[in-house]
């Protein structure tokens, strides 16, 4: 009988993709023994606005994941039209990964505002867990999410204390138009490729944001434009 894949989902906007991101994530895989952890960059996300192009946040996030074997990209939220909801990305899971069990990593302050989501006590169904990991000032409650649901929702989810990691993408956009550096706070990779294609800035560069957003045609993307005086940096060597 296979073994069955433990994967965690780790959705957000990557707007553009932090140092605090890959952190979590890396703790989060080894804390629960996942067998990959797949970034899912949100299509158009209920409730934010003015985010950057699709194309441009899923090319960060590819470029930001690379050096970790088992950090990959999923492009599932991005492919799909229309508004983003958690509900509908598990829902397809499910139908197209019937042997995977899948584990949502969400911060408490997203935590907290779960009960608010179309098919909340849906997703709490079709996840293996819910991966809390707590934030500061942000206690996670689960009274109001509970309420949605006729069974006991504590099994479901898992509570982790991680080392603090207060990285803002939306302080580091703040820091690009302020011209600041930013380095430390995103990969090198990602730096290149907000220079590259001016984000963050008045006038972004729009070029290639209509190119296909697939996982396979972003890879070979960001190849193309680091080509081979960054190649070391693109393989995936971490075990």
């Amino acid at each position: 009988m296979d073994k069955v894949r433990k994967i965690g989902i780790f959705g957000g906007t990557f707007d553009p993709p932090t140092i605090g991101h890959l952190l979590i994530a890396q703790e989060i895989l080894e804390h629960m023994e996942l067998d990959e952890v797949w970034f899912m960059p949100a299509g158009e996300p209920d409730g934010k606005v003015n985010s950057t192009e699709k194309f441009h946040r899923v090319i960060m996030t590819e470029a930001a994941i690379r050096s970790q074997r088992k950090f990959v990209l999923n492009t599932l939220e991005v492919d799909r039209p229309g508004l983003t909801h958690t509900v509908d990305t598990f829902e397809t899971l499910a139908i197209d990964f019937a042997d995977t069990n899948f584990y949502y990593i969400v911060g408490s302050d997203t935590f907290n505002d779960m009960h608010n989501w179309p098919g909340a006590a849906r997703i709490l169904e079709l996840a293996a867990a819910v991966v809390v990991v707590n934030r500061p000032l942000h206690y996670p409650n689960k009274t109001q999410l509970q309420s949605l649901c006729a069974f006991d929702i504590t099994a479901c989810i898992t509570f982790l204390d991680l080392p603090i990691i207060n990285i803002s993408s939306v302080n580091i956009q703040q820091k690009v138009k302020e011209e600041k550096t930013i380095k430390w706070w995103v990969s090198d990779l990602v730096i290149e490729l907000i220079d590259r294609y001016q984000l963050y800035k008045k006038e972004p560069n729009k070029a290639d944001v209509n190119d296909n957003i697939s996982s396979v045609n972003i890879q070979q993307k960001v190849e193309e434009i680091f080509s081979y005086n960054n190649m070391m940096l693109l393989t995936k060597v971490y075990e």
